[in-house]
């Protein structure tokens, strides 16, 4: 099932992922782990879906625990990022071309969100416009249009979970100012309600907060 795929992946530094539910790879560049993960559709067993995972660790947990921050679906000509458009599916007579895609596409896409840099900048975008697919993109237009008639929202969504993410981000740039600012607009999103996950992740900013020396929040 689309080893070549994960083959190519290996031959680029990526390593195989034991125990894992699906068939992964995955390259540690320290704070930031990228990772290539293949799965079937579980509707149509003949469809393939290859995924492409960011990931950045969050030293807050014991032991580091890596957090998905964006997933990429693989498509002929781009990566498509999730909650930008469709993901493609794929199927085993198309594994040449997935393979191809990945070396052009998914490669770059890894090297270029892997700069903390520029994965901020992505983030603080995403918040400061909203979730907007790239202007260049037709096909993400055309998904989001399809989005906006089913939801037909307001205002663009602006994701609270960058507020993590980004607090972990500016805690590995050495940046305390901004690292405690977007923990303490997190731990904000998740004061309210009493559901068990969303008590574990009050608690966890509770402790980032602790941890990073933060000025207490009112």
């Amino acid at each position: 099932m689309f080893s070549k795929l994960l083959h190519a992946a290996e031959a680029n530094g990526f390593t195989r992922v034991p125990g894992h539910k699906h068939r992964c790879v995955e390259r540690d560049r320290g704070f930031i782990t990228n990772t290539v993960c293949v799965d079937r559709d579980r509707h149509d067993r003949g469809i393939v879906h290859p995924k492409l995972l960011l990931n950045i660790r969050d030293r807050f947990y014991s032991p580091r625990e890596l957090v998905v921050v964006l997933v990429g679906f693989l498509h002929e000509d781009r990566v498509a990022v999730l909650g930008y458009a469709q993901p493609r599916e794929w199927r085993e007579k198309d594994e040449d071309t997935a393979v191809e895609a990945f070396i052009q596409h998914g490669l770059p896409w890894f090297d270029t969100y892997s700069s903390l840099e520029v994965l901020v900048e992505r983030l603080e975008r995403e918040l400061r416009d909203g979730v907007v697919p790239d202007p260049v993109d037709e096909a993400s237009l055309r998904w989001e249009r399809f989005l906006l008639r089913r939801s037909a929202p307001k205002k663009r969504p602006r994701p609270p979970i960058n507020h993590y993410y980004l607090s972990l981000l500016y805690d590995e740039m050495g940046d305390q100012a901004r690292a405690c600012h977007h923990c303490q607009e997190y731990l904000l999103f998740v004061s309210d309600g009493q559901h068990e996950s969303t008590v574990r992740r009050r608690e966890h900013a509770q402790r980032q907060l602790r941890e990073m020396g933060c000025a207490p929040t009112a």
